[in-house]
């Protein structure tokens, strides 16, 4: 049996695609979520809007005050590691998307600056088609 699988505990969090999102906690430290915590991939962004970023900031938040050792990651990088440090990179890149997106003018100008940014993140797509259209949806 997988380890995550072995003990479970759950912790209620609530994130931008479902406010019932559950994080499953193996007794080895090790958590894993379905979508909160990314690592070392671009986040999808399209429930960003309108507070959204704010809410997955929230679920991080949660999810660190449980001080797991490992985050196991739905969307990853394969050559990465499942640190406990993809949380704060995680809320650190959504903090930058939520800065720059009201900073920035058009969707061109924020995919460039997160991209400037963000340069060795798996699936720029996601970016342009799940980030830059939808905070500037007249792109």
């Amino acid at each position: 049996m997988h380890p995550l699988r072995a003990r479970q505990r759950r912790a209620r969090l609530t994130e931008p695609t479902t406010s019932r999102a559950a994080a499953l906690a193996g007794t080895d430290g090790r958590w894993a979520h379905p979508s909160a915590v990314y690592n070392g991939v671009r986040q999808f962004l399209a429930e960003s809007a309108n507070g959204g970023i704010q809410k997955w900031i929230k679920a991080l938040d949660t999810i660190a005050a449980l001080h797991p050792r490992r985050v196991v990651a739905r969307h990853k990088n394969p050559a990465l590691d499942d640190d406990s440090k993809s949380i704060g990179e995680t809320r650190g890149y959504l903090e930058d998307a939520e800065r720059l997106s009201q900073t920035s003018h058009s969707a061109l100008e924020f995919y460039k600056a997160m991209m400037e940014r963000y340069p060795s993140r798996l699936n720029p797509t996601a970016l342009w088609f799940w980030g830059a259209r939808v905070l500037f949806p007249a792109a």
